[in-house]
């Protein structure tokens, strides 16, 4: 199983950053794993983190509409 930083250097915005420098950011970062249809964020809620999916898909849904 993959390290964090390492699913993190497979992204596009992070490949040309530096292992060290991935490496370092890990602790900015948590992981959340969800089951099928659980929420991760409720609209008309205030969000001030970035979601990044690793395994899987993510549905934005506003006003009932995907």
């Amino acid at each position: 199983m993959a390290t964090l930083s390492e699913e993190l250097q497979t992204l596009p915005f992070f490949r040309r950053v530096a292992l060290a420098d991935v490496r370092a950011s890990v602790p900015l970062w948590s992981e959340v794993a969800l089951q099928p249809g659980e929420l991760l964020w409720k609209q008309g809620g205030t969000v001030d983190e970035l979601c990044v999916v690793v395994i899987g898909d993510m549905v934005a849904e506003v006003d009932g509409v995907e």
